[in-house]
Parts: structure tokens; sequence; C-alpha cells
């Protein structure tokens, strides 16, 4: 008699627990799918459309910037080094001549790289996961 109640007591757990599994299954997928995937509105900001003809220079800021951001590192370590900057970070000519060119992949945008590499490698600074794409 015992057991065949302790049976029971087990089975109802069982089916109160999974019943509750589903019902948080639910709610997950409406805060996952549902709430999360609307777009965020800003109340007062309105965000132009992009616009075909500024990729170009957008392509170029971006570039300009990655290697700002990465010149900047190399030139305060190779200071904090005790080490003539110039050595591993490109002039302000070389990285101009990369921004113009216009992508990463350019004989310019790769010179400057390789150049930035080695300032990176030789300080133990971790290279930049985000790079541009063009």
């Amino acid at each position: 008699m015992d057991l065949e109640r302790l049976a029971r007591r087990v089975q109802i757990t069982l089916g109160v627990n999974i019943a509750l599994t589903v019902v948080n299954l639910g709610v997950l997928y409406v805060l996952l799918v549902v709430v999360v995937d609307e777009p965020a509105n800003v109340i007062g900001q309105e965000i132009p459309p992009a616009q075909v003809d500024d990729a170009p220079q957008d392509a170029r800021t971006e570039l300009a910037n990655f290697l700002k951001r990465t010149s900047d590192l190399v030139d305060r370590a190779a200071r904090r080094n005790g080490v003539n900057p110039t050595e591993y970070v490109p002039t302000d000519a070389e990285i101009q001549a990369a921004v113009a060119s216009g992508t990463i992949h350019s004989e310019e945008s790769e010179a400057v790289i390789q150049k930035l590499r080695e300032g990176y490698d030789q300080f133990g600074l971790t290279w930049p996961l985000v790079i541009p794409r063009r």
C-alpha cells in the first residue's frame, strides 16, 4: 500500500514538473522570439536611410579609424617599453596612402598592417578581432 502511494506521488510530481517545463519553454520562446526580435525604437530619434553613395567614404572612414586605433596602441606600447615607436608605427603618409586606396587588401594597406602586426607581436598585444571588411 505504501509503495502504491509513493509511486502515485512520484507520477504526480513528474507530471507537474513536465507541465512546468512546458510552461517555462513557452515563456522563454515568447521572450526570445517575440520580445527580443522586435527592433528597438528610440523616441525622438529618426534613423536616416542608408545611402549608397556614402559606401566608399564609409569604407575609408572605417579603415582610417581602424589604422588609427591600432597605431595608437603600438605607439603607447613602444613608449612604455622605451622603444622608438617609428620602428613599428606607420607614418602619416603611409596611413593616408592606405586609406586613399579604400580597401584593406591594397598593397599600401597590407604594408601598414604588416608593420603594425610586427609591433603587436613585439609588445605582446592582442591583434584586434574586428578588422574592416573592405
